[in-house]
Order: structure tokens, then C-alpha cells, then sequence
């Protein structure tokens, strides 16, 4: 069952990450997944939340090494529209490691692990108590992993 973006927690997941203009109806979440569903089964056509650079499988707002003021402004917003705290992206490869940004309301997980990239292989660690890297080293606190913004 594939889904565009899924909330777990207070956390959501997806691929590049989510604006405010993905988030249309009183289920987005649920909308947009049912909408590529159906386009993966060749039931429909390629919906309009897939279509471009700017879509939750593309974008990279969030992924750069320091995401604009509006961009972390518009994450605030669309975490607050799905009832999440903080998103977790991928699609932008981030050879310095996993790291947050947006006072940690962000955490970019694409470490570029593939030999093609080669970079570190990590994993986030998300439990009610605390957020952590797990690297090859040890695990690292989320504060060491934190970008400035």
C-alpha cells in the first residue's frame, strides 16, 4: 500500500517534503495518497500533486543546506495543518550525515549511502524519549546533528 506522505506520531514522512498547496480538503493526506494509489493501478490519470518540481516527491525546500526563513515558515504551516511536529524528508543526499534544520522541525534522512554517493550510513532513531543519528561510530544526539537557521 504506497503512500505519498504518512503520518506516524507526531512525525510525517515523505520523499521530498510538503507545502501548503498539496495539503487541499479536509483529508489531504489520505486524498493525495488515494489519488496516486489509484494512478499507480492505471485507474486514473497522473495526479496533479505528482506533476513537477514542486511536487512532494520532488521538492528540496527543506533539504538545503539552510532552508529559507519562509521555507521553515511554511513547514510550521503545514505541520500545524496535519497535526505533526516534525517532517522527515529524503531525495536530497546530505554527505555531511542526517541532520534537522528549522529549529528541528525538519530532519533531511538521504545520506547518499549507495556506492554511487558514497556517503555514511546512518538511520534516524525516533522513540518518545529522544531523536538520535545512529552511525557507524555510535549513536549521536539530535542536537549535534542540528543545522543553523
Amino acid at each position: 500500500r504506497a503512500s505519498i506522505a504518512i503520518v506516524i506520531g507526531e512525525n510525517v514522512f515523505v520523499h521530498g517534503g510538503l507545502k501548503m498547496e498539496h495539503l487541499e480538503g479536509e483529508r489531504p493526506l489520505d486524498d493525495m495518497n488515494e489519488g496516486c494509489r489509484e494512478f499507480l493501478r492505471g485507474k486514473t490519470e497522473k495526479p496533479t500533486v505528482l506533476r513537477g518540481g514542486r511536487s512532494p516527491v520532488w521538492m528540496r525546500n527543506y533539504s538545503r543546506h539552510a532552508p529559507s526563513t519562509e521555507d521553515c515558515s511554511m513547514l510550521s504551516d503545514v505541520l500545524a495543518r496535519i497535526g505533526a511536529k516534525r517532517m522527515i524528508v529524503g531525495h536530497t543526499p546530505q554527505m555531511q550525515g542526517a541532520n534537522s534544520a528549522c529549529g528541528g522541525r525538519v530532519w533531511r534522512v538521504d545520506t547518499g549511502m549507495s556506492s554511487a554517493y558514497g556517503g555514511p550510513a546512518e538511520a534516524l532513531e525516533i522513540t518518545p524519549r529522544r531523536i538520535r543519528v545512529l552511525t557507524m561510530k555510535g549513536p549521536r544526539s539530535a542536537s549535534s546533528r542540528a543545522t543553523r537557521h
